[in-house]
């Protein structure tokens, strides 16, 4: 579900074998505490307490969590990754982020046939980490994405932070194995199969994922979409998705018109 709306993600970290995580929910939460080899693991709407014992290697494994994704941090890196020549960057005005001062870094797409109009990266002014970054559709003035910190604190949290104790009225289960997927943690919506099999047409702004078998994220897509010649289509102010009638998914910051033309032509705008 972290897909859509909008979700707070609270986060500790204390280093390698210290890490707590709590997903807040409108009238639920989910909680992982790291410390050492224990791990806890806990949902209110069971509610239920699962605790577990780590293996050196499971435990070098959960200090970096998938959760890391979808951090500002994360977003940051890839748009960075996005600055080439077929994109313009500008510093805007200073801003605040979380309380604190921070600088805007704006990529502008050149290629006007792209649907995303602008990236905002918010580095914080003293420590020159991302506090926030903004995905903005072309013509729109509110972000259709965005990863932030609302509060944010420097300083290694206290060791009773990562000092589990079960919540009144819980129910400790013994005994279940940890799981990587009690993680929460925003899913791989291309599924392990169809990211091996995947390809890029086009380049820049406009670059089109073409990915082949069934995907986790291929029954949601067909729900929402509109039965168009020769699949499936799915389009936002954002991104189009096109699901062939084999099954083959094309997805981009382009039209439905121009995520059909690749689609038939094999290659990029």
């Amino acid at each position: 579900n972290l897909v859509t709306g909008a979700h707070t993600l609270r986060v500790w970290y204390g280093g390698k074998q210290q890490q707590r995580l709590a997903l807040l929910g409108q009238l639920s939460e989910t909680d992982i505490v790291h410390n050492g080899k224990d791990v806890w693991s806990y949902r209110s709407t069971t509610p239920e307490v699962t605790p577990s014992t780590l293996t050196q290697e499971q435990s070098s494994t959960l200090a970096k969590p998938g959760v890391a994704g979808i951090t500002p941090q994360a977003a940051a890196d890839a748009a960075r990754k996005a600055i080439d020549p077929s994109t313009a960057v500008q510093v805007d005005s200073t801003a605040r982020v979380a309380g604190r001062a921070a600088y805007q870094l704006v990529l502008n797409p050149k290629d006007t046939r792209s649907l995303i109009g602008s990236v905002r990266v918010a580095i914080d002014a003293r420590t020159s980490v991302p506090l926030r970054v903004q995905v903005f559709a072309k013509g729109s003035t509110s972000p259709a994405i965005q990863s932030g910190f609302t509060d944010v604190s420097f300083k290694t949290p206290d060791a009773s932070v990562f000092e589990f104790v079960p919540p009144a009225g819980s129910t400790v289960v013994e005994g279940s194995p940890f799981s990587s997927s009690d993680i929460p943690v925003a899913p791989d919506v291309a599924g392990t199969e169809a990211r091996a099999r995947a390809a890029v047409l086009g380049s820049g702004w406009t670059a089109v994922v073409e990915t082949h078998g069934a995907s986790p994220a291929t029954a949601i897509l067909n729900q929402i979409s509109t039965p168009v010649s020769g699949g499936r289509l799915v389009t936002s102010a954002l991104i189009s998705v096109f699901i062939t009638d084999d099954g083959t998914v094309f997805a981009g910051p382009v039209s439905g018109a121009a995520i059909q033309q690749v689609a038939a032509t094999g290659h990029g705008l």
